[in-house]
């Protein structure tokens, strides 16, 4: 049989719709509190009341509203709440539909970064433009931005950030350098990181032009509050980091303070298997990006789907720090395909979530042309290879992705689980699904690793006969008492010469169906 190159295009409509339903069928069997008319109606004039408490729109009006947006209606009540509680110095704020979308969207983290900003320059009526685009007026001159801003023309912003320096040496310093550095054109984000830099290259004694050009790495452009930054520092401080290191990593001043604080507060000595504060050095990537609900939420979403610590260490870039309403999304479109759950020990596990639909789409197309397993390779590649990929009519007998995942439940080495596997005449059946299951299956029953390694054949047999063949043990005469004979390190041989026997040492009954159909399949 010659398989066309272009198959998972012809797939392609049917199982995005099998996708489809099968997902929204799982939706409403699994939560259908959320498809209650009345409950979505609830939430809806919630997330209303809560637009009106922010932007003072009607709460008619924040109804409509949230009904024509798709993105905005999805997102959750705790949304609003946090961008209404961060807002709340400045309410109510004016804001037309526009620009109530651009701060409705935004993050609450960048949404409290640009208030804070704002609060420290003097800001006290602020437009729902100015707090979600606040980043877009500070390359202007300060005179400018306070016309922008509805900064009261009294207030000089200049001399509100010099009373955070209190030592009169630095604050001296400071203005001969403001002198030298700036003018009445220099834009408001330039006169902050000169201001900053000082303040910097006081505290650690260094060249203020060193300072002064690692600053402006660091923070660019972007609205951080002075009492921010410094903040941030005596936090990277207590946690652990060296001048050293914040100074290779100028995004560290990126970092949110709060989150980093109550992250520590809340792993103290242990995250992911090491200590906290060492986690957070050895990332500054996910440390300068931290959001703390966020990346709670995610590594509970990671752990409830079955991805061990060290893959979530291995793929941090790509977990941590994704949108948690995305990532778990990501995750539920994953679920039903067990294949992919053979991944997780993968080091490039996190590629995946790259393009999920592509994945789950490969892994359909392989369902539907019977390759019993799907590489990692196959799912991330690109379409031609994939097109080549699924071309090659031959059973794969084992993935190196299924060795790894069979060695890491077993504890044994790779080369000892092809040698079991291979031993059997039937290897040629191995299926990365069933494998998952029953692998699945032995661990919650709670057999050992070496229990489990004594009798990897079994995951060769469909799960529904090997959960049979389990049940049968306790009304065995031969097996009394049970309690005692489960806990035989050969329990597990045990079952499998059980199972085999059942069908005659033949397989018949069992591989007929599949062995016939891979025949076929390869004299077409």
């Amino acid at each position: 049989m010659n398989i066309p190159v272009n198959i998972f295009r012809t797939l392609e409509r049917p199982v995005l719709n099998l996708i489809r339903q099968s997902s929204t069928a799982k939706k409403v069997l699994e939560n259908p509190a959320k498809d209650d008319p009345t409950q979505h109606h609830f939430s809806l004039k919630q997330k209303a009341e809560t637009i009106h408490h922010v932007l003072g729109w009607k709460i008619s009006r924040a109804k409509h509203f949230l009904k024509k947006d798709r993105i905005l209606s999805q997102m959750p009540l705790s949304h609003y709440t946090k961008i209404c509680e961060i807002v709340k110095p400045f309410t109510p704020i004016s804001g037309e539909i526009l620009e109530g979308t651009s701060l409705l969207l935004a993050s609450p983290p960048v949404v409290q970064r640009n208030c804070q900003f704002l609060q420290e320059v003097g800001v006290t009526k602020a437009t729902a433009d100015i707090i979600a685009r606040c980043q877009n007026f500070t390359e202007m001159s300060i005179g400018i931005f306070k016309c922008y801003a509805h900064v009261d023309p009294t207030v000089d912003i200049k001399a509100q950030w010099l009373d955070l320096l209190s030592e009169p040496l630095l604050l001296e310093k400071t203005n001969l350098l403001l002198e030298q550095k700036s003018n009445a054109c220099s834009s408001i984000s330039h006169v902050r990181n000169v201001i900053f830099a000082s303040y910097v290259a006081h505290k650690w004694n260094m060249p203020f032009p060193q300072v002064l050009k690692w600053v402006e790495k660091g923070i660019k452009s972007l609205p951080f509050s002075i009492s921010r930054l410094m903040q941030i520092l005596d936090v990277l401080t207590n946690i652990g980091f060296s001048q050293e290191q914040i100074l290779s990593h100028p995004t560290l001043l990126r970092s949110d303070p709060n989150s980093l604080e109550l992250f520590m507060s809340t792993y103290k000595d242990e995250f992911l298997g090491e200590n906290a504060g060492k986690f957070l050095q050895e990332f500054p990537d996910v440390t300068c990006q931290m959001d703390f609900s966020s990346l709670h939420t995610n590594v509970h979403n990671l752990r409830k789907f079955g991805v061990p610590v060290h893959c979530i260490r291995n793929n941090i870039n790509n977990l941590l720090v994704h949108d948690p309403m995305v990532l778990e999304k990501k995750l539920r479109q994953m679920e039903p395909y067990p294949e992919l759950g053979v991944f997780v020990h993968h080091p490039k596990f996190g590629k995946l979530f790259n393009d999920v639909d592509t994945v789950v789409l490969r892994v359909e197309t392989f369902r539907a042309i019977d390759k019993r397993q799907i590489t990692f390779t196959a799912c991330t590649c690109s379409p031609k290879d994939f097109s080549a990929i699924i071309q090659q009519r031959a059973h794969q007998r084992l993935s190196e992705e299924a060795v790894g995942f069979l060695a890491n439940h077993t504890g044994y080495d790779k080369d000892q689980v092809r040698e079991i596997l291979r031993s059997h005449p039937q290897s040629i059946q191995l299926s990365s699904e069933n494998m998952k299951k029953v692998m699945e299956l032995l661990v919650t029953r709670g057999f050992t690793k070496l229990q489990i390694f004594n009798g990897l054949q079994l995951i060769l047999y469909p799960v529904e006969i090997v959960i049979d063949k389990l049940n049968e043990l306790p009304s065995r005469l031969d097996m009394k008492p049970i309690e005692t004979t489960l806990k035989e390190p050969s329990i597990l041989q045990v079952v499998l010469y059980l199972l085999e026997q059942q069908f005659m040492f033949t397989g018949n009954g069992v591989f007929a169906k599949s062995a016939e159909k891979s025949e076929n399949t390869c004299s077409e």
